[in-house]
């Protein structure tokens, strides 16, 4: 056992001569200087916390104080974007549940304003299986009236064979030019024009080609 502690005695020994010769000369110390050096330990030792723990904490407080404004004014902005925009309702009827994604898109009013691309194809059902699934990626690169889209997308949510998966928009005008917007363009309506992309699945009950 003592074999075993003598290596790690020899690593501790610097330390350990280190501790005696600072507990001497703290002993030959007066009292003055240790106060001197108990002070700059304690001053020490607080920088340390300060940087380690209070300034980290403090930096991200300050972070959020200045990015909330900004979140606030997106969130109003949102508030502005989506006012008006009617509550979707449950899709009826047949031919309603086999309409594919570009045909209610073009009955929406935007024909010619996007680029469809069928993204997924499974192999074909088998016995006894659901259909294949599909997916859709529709791209607006061109603006386009929220006013048109919006009632869109809460239509295709409302679908019973269609699922909407994602929607990245933008806004193209912002919202002190909407007014004039929809003053010059009665289509676009107060909440102006969008573009981005979005994502479209369909699910078992989906019987239509893309």
């Amino acid at each position: 056992m003592h074999d075993r502690l003598r290596p790690l005695a020899r690593h501790l020994a610097p330390a350990r001569q280190w501790l005696r010769e600072g507990t001497a000369r703290w002993r030959t110390l007066s009292a003055r200087d240790c106060l001197v050096v108990g002070g700059a330990a304690l001053a020490m030792v607080l920088a340390v916390l300060w940087l380690a723990f209070a300034k980290p904490a403090l930096d991200n407080v300050a972070r959020w104080q200045r990015d909330l404004p900004k979140l606030r004014a997106q969130s109003a902005e949102l508030d502005q974007l989506l006012s008006g925009v009617p509550t979707a309702q449950p899709v009826a009827g047949a031919g309603a549940l086999s309409e594919s994604p570009q045909a209610s898109l073009d009955r929406a009013g935007l024909q010619g304003r996007y680029r469809i691309d069928l993204m997924v194809t499974d192999a074909p059902p088998t016995t006894g299986k659901a259909p294949p699934a599909k997916a859709w990626r529709i791209e607006f690169t061109e603006p386009v009236a929220a006013a048109k889209l919006f009632p869109w997308l809460l239509a295709v949510s409302a679908r019973a064979d269609l699922e909407l998966t994602g929607a990245v928009l933008d806004r193209t005008d912002g919202a002190a030019t909407a007014a004039a917007t929809a003053a010059t363009d009665p289509a676009a309506g107060p909440q102006g024009h969008v573009r981005g992309v979005v994502d479209v699945q369909s699910t078992p009950h989906y019987k239509d080609g893309p």
